[in-house]
C-alpha cells in the first residue's frame, strides 16, 4: 500500500469520559458544590434540567459547561465528561483530556460519602484523513485485509472489533468517512419552491477513516482510576496511530 496514504497528524474530533457510580436520586442538591469546585473547567453557571422527579436515572438533572466546547452531563447514576478539542494537534488533545478528567474524578472520589463510583468508560472518535481523497480505501479492505468477496454496490465500511485487552473491555469501531461542500443557491422572494438534490452531485473534499476506541473498567480496587483508563487509552491510541501511520495495515484490521 502507498506509504502515504493518510495525513500524519490526526484530528482527535470528540472525547467522552463516563464516571458511573451507584444511584444518588437527590443528586441535584449537589449542583452548588459541583458548580464551585470544577469552575476552573466549567466557568459558566451550571444549567439544571428541571426534569420530573420520576424521570429514569439515565437523564441528566443539571449540565456544566464551558466557552471551550466542554460540557459535564451529572445525573442520579453517571456524570459524563463530553469535548471538542479545537485547534489543538493530536497529542496535545489527549494531554488536556487526560488533564480535566483526572480533575472530576479527584472531585468526585472525594465525595465517596455520598458518590460510590462503579465503572469508568471513555470514548474518543479520531479523524484519519487520506492524502488523496479519491482513493479507493474499500477495495484495499475487502481485497487485502478482510479477505473476503466484496459486496456488490458498496456504499460504505465498518468494522467492530471487541475484546478484553489486559483487564479492559476494548472496542475499536472503524468505518469510513467524507466531507462534501454543500453550496445552495437562494432566492429570495417570489414563490417558494422544493428542490431535491443527490448528495453525491456535491464534491468530495475530504474522505478517510474515522476510528472509536472505546474502553470500560469496573471499579475493582483502588488502582481503578480514570488515570489508569486514560493511561490505557493513550497507549493503545498511540499503538494505532503508530500502526496506521507506517500502514501496517494488517495489524488494524486483523490483530486490533
Amino acid at each position: 500500500m502507498n506509504k502515504s496514504l493518510f495525513n500524519k497528524d490526526f484530528k482527535i474530533v470528540e472525547s467522552i469520559f463516563e464516571f458511573h457510580f451507584q444511584p444518588v436520586m437527590d443528586i441535584h442538591r449537589l449542583v452548588s458544590d459541583f458548580e464551585s469546585n470544577l469552575q476552573p473547567i466549567f466557568e459558566n453557571k451550571a444549567t439544571e434540567t428541571m426534569v420530573p422527579q420520576n424521570t429514569p436515572p439515565n437523564i441528566p438533572r443539571f449540565v456544566l459547561s464551558s466557552k471551550k466546547n466542554r460540557v459535564l452531563e451529572v445525573g442520579p447514576v453517571s456524570a459524563i465528561y463530553k469535548s471538542t478539542p479545537e485547534n489543538l494537534i493530536s497529542h496535545e488533545a489527549i494531554t488536556f483530556y487526560q488533564e480535566k478528567t483526572r480533575k472530576i474524578f479527584r472531585y468526585l472520589d472525594g465525595k465517596q460519602d455520598v458518590i460510590r463510583l462503579k465503572s469508568f468508560n471513555t470514548t474518543n472518535r479520531i479523524h484519519y484523513q487520506l492524502i488523496d481523497k479519491n482513493y479507493p480505501i474499500e477495495n484495499d479492505i475487502f481485497g487485502k485485509f478482510l479477505k473476503i468477496a466484496k459486496p456488490e454496490d458498496l456504499k460504505g465500511i465498518s468494522l467492530t472489533i471487541v475484546r478484553k485487552f489486559e483487564g479492559y473491555n476494548f472496542t475499536n469501531v472503524i468505518d469510513a468517512y467524507e466531507k462534501r461542500d454543500f453550496k445552495f443557491q437562494v432566492k429570495i422572494g417570489g414563490v417558494p419552491q422544493i428542490k431535491q438534490y443527490a448528495i453525491s452531485s456535491f464534491p468530495i473534499i475530504e474522505r478517510g477513516l474515522v476510528n472509536r476506541i472505546i474502553l470500560k473498567q469496573d471499579v475493582s480496587d483502588e488502582s481503578s482510576a480514570p488515570e489508569k483508563v486514560s493511561e490505557r487509552f493513550e497507549e493503545i491510541l498511540s499503538m494505532t496511530i503508530d500502526k496506521i501511520t507506517k500502514h501496517a495495515d494488517e495489524f488494524i484490521f486483523k490483530e486490533n
